[in-house]
């Protein structure tokens, strides 16, 4: 017999907060999950945003990278509680966090739940201003979801267009760019790294991708997202486009209903080929052998989860350990010849 889990539009209950407000006078605060009403879960992840950002793709399944302040891959259990401290936010403001089902295969399942919203001033008087403002706020609108890139080959990689003049106060795009495990293009759990991130200026515009950033064969998405002058998030992220790298070093095949058919009038901007400043070592650095013991896990540029996630490492990946500093782990990711920072509870040494 078969189990077959049928999840794909349900989502998990909704996280509690106690209380949902914070200063440094009540700095503790307690968060409980239950994702038992998903068939077949067998753990959780937890999302969580930067302070006054939104997530850009509510009622999705995907990660949010652009505005996720910290992501666990794993709660180690379908339903619980942890106790935290205003210590371990990135400052006053609003936050919100988010928990969807994961599987034995530790792939995500059903929906993201909906958002339970915290709260954190600068000291305990703000508190009952926030708590209402909060409170009589009007229910959020969906998301409005912006066109897909648009892609089209070009003599030096890539060319991407955009246009998201119909969205209110827009004024450039937040851009993605990932790399697909195997080439899959199932659906966007299936992202192994983020290869480019970063906003691009004007509602309407193009640019062009270097192809030394798609080095390695196989597919690629690229995703767009609305943003206003001050790089917040505007619009959901928008559906992928897709383009196939047979040989690396050669021109890209977009393979997305959406290639462009007529070039934009608009300036084009180049990106750097090159994202990781440091340079790789003719060698791997020598130090103990480490092993990823969860999938999705995140290789941060610093030891810290507001900065930017460089790749999403899977279960059994070999890593080298560098240095440590309390619970994170300085690495050399040999397979994407980069180094990173790690969280200890995602990782282990072999035999543990």
């Amino acid at each position: 017999m078969v189990v077959v889990y049928n999840n794909l539009n349900v989502a998990p209950n909704k996280p509690v907060i106690e209380p949902l407000a914070l200063s440094p006078d009540q700095p503790e605060y307690s968060f409980r999950w239950d994702v038992s009403n998903i068939e077949g879960a067998r753990d959780a992840a937890v999302e969580i945003t930067k302070p006054n950002h939104s997530f850009g793709n509510p009622g999705g399944r995907a990660r949010d990278r652009q505005n996720t302040f910290f992501f666990n891959p794993s709660l180690g259990r379908i339903s619980g509680t942890f106790s935290s401290s205003i210590d371990g936010l990135s400052g006053p403001g609003t936050y919100l966090f988010r928990v969807i089902a994961v599987s034995p295969n530790e792939d995500f399942m059903g929906m993201w739940s909906e958002p339970e919203t915290l709260l954190v001033a600068t000291s305990s008087d703000d508190l009952p201003q926030l708590v209402e403002s909060e409170t009589n706020q009007q229910p959020q609108k969906a998301a409005e979801i912006p066109s897909s890139p648009q892609l089209e080959s070009s003599d030096n990689g890539l060319n991407v267009s955009w246009d998201v003049g119909e969205i209110a106060n827009a004024s450039g795009v937040s851009f993605e760019l990932a790399r697909l495990v195997g080439g899959s293009v199932a659906n966007a759990s299936e992202v192994e790294e983020v290869i480019l991130s970063q906003p691009l200026e004007n509602a309407i515009g193009t640019f062009e991708i270097d192809s030394g950033l798609m080095d390695q064969a196989g597919r690629y998405q690229a995703r767009l997202a609305a943003i206003d002058s001050a790089g917040n998030m505007l619009s959901a992220w928008s559906e992928p486009s897709y383009v196939s790298i047979q040989n690396p070093g050669e021109s890209p095949s977009p393979t997305s209903s959406s290639t462009v058919e007529q070039p934009v009038q608009q300036s084009t901007s180049s990106v750097p080929s090159q994202q990781n400043e440091e340079p790789v070592p003719k060698s791997p650095p020598t130090g103990k052998n480490m092993e990823v013991s969860r999938n999705n896990t995140p290789l941060y540029e610093e030891n810290n989860p507001s900065s930017p996630e460089i790749a999403s490492l899977q279960k059994g990946e070999k890593l080298i350990h560098v240095s440590s500093d309390g619970l994170w782990h300085r690495v050399y990711y040999p397979l994407g010849s980069k180094y990173g920072w790690v969280l200890s509870f995602n990782v282990s040494q072999p035999g543990e």
